[in-house]
């Protein structure tokens, strides 16, 4: 167990906090938004492509513009390609877990409305 720990703090949480997380935030939002844009927005060419592939294509030309508005260093594309990733890899769980967390405040908010308590 004590290996597993050491394990994790030498290599892992290093790895973790040289992830842009700006990037894989705005991305995942950019995805997100995308797809409810879609969902109203009925295109026929694009309703044949797979939505991975078309959030991966969302990511690269993202990257690029992240790179450059953020004023990135050689030495970090190596960990924006890294958070490209780990967003792409997790986008789908990790917008599920915040919009379920959203809808789910929003729900008990008007619960509580209803049942007249103050707002939240």
């Amino acid at each position: 167990m004590e290996v597993l720990i050491e394990v994790i703090g030498s290599n892992i949480l290093p790895f973790l906090a040289k992830l842009e997380w700006v990037y894989i935030i705005t991305f995942i939002l950019l995805c997100y938004n995308y797809q409810l844009i879609e969902q109203n927005i009925k295109v026929a060419f694009l309703s044949k492509i797979k939505t991975r592939f078309k959030v991966a294509f969302i990511g690269i030309l993202y990257a690029p513009v992240y790179y450059f508005l953020w004023g990135l260093g050689k030495d970090d594309i190596g960990y924006l390609f890294s958070s490209f990733l780990v967003s792409f890899a997790f986008h789908k769980l990790l917008v599920d877990i915040v919009i379920n967390a959203i809808q789910n405040h929003a729900h008990r908010a008007k619960s509580i409305k209803e049942m007249g308590g103050s707002d939240v």
